[in-house]
């Protein structure tokens, strides 16, 4: 039976800058083009998955303002089942999105977070769920714990090695950007399954008796942005389908970031019309 899928982060609006490189201090440069876009990573995952057809829930916050609105509007005519948009006080999530002639993009906020300020208790989590905190913060423990109590498959961001109150977690998975030194073999009493993307040098799964590496995939690379979200809805797609098919979750997951490799935009491609065996 395929399970829910539960998403639990920010979501932002992106003004992206298009640049030939990065201004030098005191310099001055103009973007080749500047355009504005719905962005945020748990925002993203959310999107992307509940396009493979999986019964997705998202849970963020908006303020009551434009950008608000227009998030709000863009996410009631997606394909979210479970929709939770807690309305702030204070701006929604707006950010400055740099993406250089290497195709690597830099990222700059330009509002408060009010993650902390999210709220779960009125949401209605089952014992099969898949509840997924993509950034993890230390202020999720309190949500993290009350879920996992539930019999939720809890999934989190891999800056979660580095939080020693958190244990429990099913899957640990991000970017090797994320992981700020921790080792992945130093974590196995608190995390069950790691994963480790490393951009072009491919995918390491980590888990207490292994060890297995994957090659990334072949693509023409225009803008990264999104690549790594799109990695995080592929693989959640295979496991809410089949919880036991790792390999497959990871190459799926990797064919799906090579795509949004090769395209311009902050959200991810696509779903790939391939299924990985």
């Amino acid at each position: 039976m395929t399970r829910r899928v539960w998403i639990v982060g920010p979501v932002s609006i992106d003004r992206v800058l298009y640049l030939d490189q990065l201004p030098q201090q005191g310099s001055f440069t103009r973007p080749s083009r500047i355009i504005e876009r719905i962005g945020g990573s748990s925002g993203n995952v959310a999107l992307a998955l509940a396009a493979t057809g999986i019964e997705t829930g998202f849970i963020s916050y908006i303020g009551g303002d434009e950008n608000g609105r227009k998030i709000e509007k863009s996410f009631s005519e997606s394909n979210i089942s479970h929709l939770h948009l807690q309305q702030v006080v204070g701006e929604s999530n707006h950010a400055l999105v740099m993406v250089d002639s290497s195709c690597e993009r830099t990222i700059v906020t330009l509002t408060d977070s009010h993650l902390a300020e999210i709220s779960v208790k009125e949401i209605d989590f089952r014992n099969n769920d898949i509840v997924v905190f993509s950034l993890w913060r230390p202020f999720f423990l309190d949500h993290f714990n009350q879920i996992k109590n539930i019999g939720c498959t809890m999934v989190v961001g891999l800056e979660a090695l580095n939080d020693p109150h958190l244990s429990g977690a099913d899957f640990a998975i991000g970017s090797e950007a994320e992981l700020g030194g921790a080792l992945p073999s130093h974590h196995f009493d608190r995390f069950a399954t790691i994963v480790v993307t490393r951009g072009a040098a491919g995918v390491d799964l980590y888990y207490g008796d292994g060890h297995e590496h994957f090659d990334s995939q072949a693509t023409v690379i225009l803008d990264s942005t999104g690549a790594g979200d799109s990695f995080l809805a592929g693989f959640l797609s295979h496991l809410a389908l089949n919880a036991q098919d790792l390999r497959s979750a990871i190459q799926y997951g990797g064919r799906w970031a090579a795509d949004t490799l090769a395209i311009e935009g902050s959200q991810p491609a696509p779903p790939p019309s391939i299924t990985i065996r």
